[in-house]
């Protein structure tokens, strides 16, 4: 929690100890949150559907969320899914250029300083299988 502090945070909620949306309530004063990024899984983001404010954004990297839960006109919410694969396999030439743009503007962030990615630690392609598991056991940083 600290780390992430220390990234510019304000308030950090330690997903492995009480209740997620209670808590990001409270902190909010019941209003919400204007966005919320999505990298674990569809449960995970349908789950956070509710953290969102009126006007709320989510992004979904690795499945998106089941909104016949939400109740109907009460929130607009915008829902984005990354999808690389399937651009990747079903895209057309716009939608490359669009994903390589968005990798150069990306790189180059990266590289003016604007952005970290906090590596933590250079591994051998021998290592990466170790690597994925370390990450998916959520043992990783950066």
């Amino acid at each position: 929690m600290d780390r992430v502090r220390s990234l510019g945070a304000d308030e950090v909620v330690d997903y492995r100890r009480g209740d997620v949306l209670a808590e990001v309530m409270r902190l909010t004063q019941g209003r919400g949150v204007d966005a919320v990024i999505d990298l674990v899984s569809a449960d995970s983001a349908t789950a956070l559907l509710p953290l969102l404010r009126h006007n709320g954004e989510m992004v979904c990297v690795v499945g998106r969320p089941q909104d016949k839960h939400l109740p109907p006109w009460e929130k607009a919410i915008s829902l984005h899914d990354v999808a690389l694969g399937f651009a990747y396999q079903h895209g057309d030439a716009d939608n490359l250029r669009d994903i390589a743009c968005a990798g150069e503007t990306l790189a180059r962030s990266v590289a003016e300083g604007r952005i970290d990615p906090q590596i933590s630690r250079i591994i051998s392609l021998d290592e990466v299988p170790t690597a994925l598991r370390e990450a998916k056991a959520g043992h990783t940083q950066g």
